[in-house]
């Protein structure tokens, strides 16, 4: 996985944002995200500040409110968002792919916040411990 950010093609594209990709989990609730509720697992595909993409074991219809739990702890970064579906489709490994629109925008701030998590992972992931020479 590239760190740069993704910039998507022209094709019928509305957005004028950039999108970061992701490969972080998150936790997911139909709904005003009650505490007494289930919540489910999601991965986020990529974070803008202005949407998210998420990939759901269940479909959701254009229009569904849902609740994210957004974590960083690396960053000391906790909060619960709103979030809009804006479109649905299968994903090729299975489940949903599903583009979302923050109710509230991220800050700028908070966006580095989820991406600096996602960055040191994906240097961890790729670290190989070096032996010394004797």
């Amino acid at each position: 996985m590239s760190d740069e950010p993704v910039e998507m093609p022209p094709t019928g594209e509305r957005r004028h944002w950039v999108r970061y990709p992701c490969n972080l989990e998150t936790l997911y609730q139909p709904g005003d995200g009650r505490l007494d509720q289930r919540w489910w697992f999601a991965k986020v595909r990529d974070i803008s500040g202005h949407g998210i993409g998420l990939v759901l074991g269940r479909r959701f219809s254009p229009g569904t409110h849902l609740t994210l739990a957004l974590h960083s702890p690396a960053q000391q970064f906790s909060r619960t968002l709103e979030v809009v579906v804006v479109h649905a489709q299968p994903h090729a490994e299975g489940g949903w792919l599903i583009g979302c629109s923050f109710v509230s925008v991220l800050t700028p701030q908070e966006l580095q916040a989820v991406w600096a998590e996602q960055r040191l992972a994906q240097v961890v992931e790729s670290w190989e411990p070096t032996v010394p020479h004797t």
